[in-house]
């Protein structure tokens, strides 16, 4: 049928995209008789790919079994019977399957994880269920693509697969630490694939997965510092100091006093370094030269009225945005719960609420934004705008295009200055293009949450594939604004993307003359 054509045009779509050190294997499963591999770990100059991929049927009666499951073990099975393995291996797991066996997975996450292998996993059409490509997924630290378009299953693997060749550093972890005499203490760790905490409670770890050229990955850490509660009352008199003071207090106050009396004090709060695969040294465990140490100023307390109160620290607006990304995915996960349970009623009322916290980016326990700096030069535009976090080659400057036609088309770059009005950035350094596409995602649920049936058999699964978009920071295709703000920052996954729109043209001829 069609469904089996489109699969093996885009089965052939990967073999004429792999590299000259890059091999493929087939595996099918779905039928009676259980995971089937076709073809081992192969290069594309193989002369058998097109009567393999002509060959491939669909089956009849699926089994009762978890077949996807099934269909993975035999592809690590595969995988482990190389007899030289790349440094990087993946599996990509395509199916349809209207079973799900969400709990059968443990053995093969744990097969995996002990072999560095990811698994990406794409949702075929309405009918299937998702949970248990979800959970291998993202328990392998890889990411469920939902294909509700047959015809987009070319684009969302091409996408994929440009993304793996640009893969730069493996398996990254972010290792923190607390060092001595730090008065902080771990409250919470957010935007990472994985967290993991030591019993102490000094040190954490957090896993981001593999990276590649032009990626960005923003991870939150909030640390709590105990007050000091020392005051001078507290401190035993000495008699001499007493005499001291009553011979200062003779002479009246003099401004340089309290720089000369009051110590300031340096203390280290957070340590971080980094670690990864190289892939040029066949995965080996390589680290930054030397650790990061942020150290911050303790003023000693004082009781003097003379001294005016600190004012506080304005939250950097990169964080502000972060955190409105990690919390429109929170709770579109919460919503999910929330729906499995039938109230639905309360999932649209939490979505509808945090659509409005989005909006005003202040709302709901957020501090506001600082107001704009007019000091500040405006930020010049460098070749075409990119809109977002999406420009790879300048991965600290969030650049907006112009739009003269739309009354509300300036949107703020950082450096920030100062603004028109926005529905969504009340001020500098918020990315309008961003905030655009969580909103949209909230819409998107709200509109079909009312419906349980549709919301179930079609939006649930875009919503747990937008889910691990926004939290993981990566995107495979521009099928929606969220995906492409992720996906144009890596170069591969546009080229592929874009020789993927192409392929109808002449891409079975061109199979044909290499094999």
């Amino acid at each position: 049928g069609l469904k089996i054509n489109l699969l093996r045009d885009t089965l052939r779509f990967i073999v004429a995209s792999l590299g000259e050190r890059d091999r493929m294997g087939l595996v099918t499963f779905g039928s009676g008789a259980g995971g089937m591999p076709l073809v081992g770990m192969t290069t594309k100059t193989w002369k058998g790919w097109g009567k393999v991929l002509d060959s491939i049927r669909p089956v009849g009666q699926k089994s009762m079994r978890a077949d996807v499951v099934e269909g993975a073990n035999v592809a690590m099975d595969l995988l482990m019977q190389r007899k030289a393995s790349n440094p990087l291996s993946t599996i990509l797991l395509v199916s349809d399957s209207a079973t799900s066996d969400a709990e059968s997975v443990n053995f093969v996450v744990s097969r995996a994880e002990a072999a560095k292998i990811t698994i990406h996993s794409f949702g075929l059409g309405t009918n299937h269920k998702p949970d248990t490509m979800v959970e291998l997924s993202t328990r392998t630290k890889a990411s469920y693509t939902y294909v509700k378009d047959w015809m987009m299953l070319r684009e969302c693997v091409a996408g994929c697969m440009g993304s793996l060749q640009s893969t730069s550093h493996q398996n990254v972890k972010l290792k923190l630490r607390l060092p001595e005499g730090s008065p902080a203490k771990f409250v919470k760790i957010s935007g990472a694939l994985h967290i993991t905490k030591r019993a102490a409670g000094r040190d954490a770890e957090a896993s981001l997965g593999d990276l590649r050229f032009g990626d960005k990955r923003d991870i939150l850490v909030q640390l709590s510092i105990a007050p000091d509660n020392s005051t001078p009352d507290s401190v035993p008199t000495d008699p001499w100091e007493n005499i001291i003071s009553g011979l200062e207090a003779l002479g009246g106050p003099i401004d340089q006093d309290e720089q000369r009396t009051l110590s300031v004090e340096e203390l280290p709060l957070i340590q971080a370094d980094l670690s990864w695969g190289d892939l040029l040294r066949d995965g080996n465990l390589t680290q930054l030269p030397r650790p990061s140490l942020l150290a911050i100023t303790m003023l000693p307390s004082s009781n003097k009225s003379s001294r005016p109160p600190s004012p506080p620290i304005p939250p950097h607006p990169h964080v502000v945005q972060r955190r409105m990304e990690l919390l429109t995915s929170d709770m579109l996960a919460r919503a999910l719960t929330l729906a499995s349970r039938g109230q639905h009623d309360r999932a649209q009322h939490l979505l509808a609420e945090t659509r409005s916290i989005l909006k005003g980016l202040g709302k709901g326990g957020l501090p506001p934004l600082p107001p704009p700096s007019a000091a500040l030069p405006p930020t010049p535009k460098i070749g075409e705008a990119k809109g977002s976090p999406t420009d790879s080659s300048h991965p600290s400057t969030i650049l907006s295009p112009t739009t003269p036609n739309m009354p509300n088309g300036r949107r703020t770059p950082s450096p920030p200055r100062a603004l028109d009005n926005s529905p969504f950035s009340p001020a500098a350094g918020i990315d309008h293009q961003t905030m655009a596409a969580l909103d949209h995602e909230l819409e998107s649920s709200l509109e079909w949450i009312p419906h349980p049936a549709i919301f179930g058999r079609d939006a649930r699964k875009a919503v747990l594939q937008s889910i691990g978009v926004i939290s993981s920071q990566r995107g495979y295709t521009f099928r929606t604004d969220m995906e492409g703000l992720w996906a144009s920052r890596i170069r591969g996954v546009k080229r592929l993307a874009e020789g993927s729109k192409y392929w109808r043209e002449g891409g079975r001829e061109v199979l044909e003359e290499e094999g």
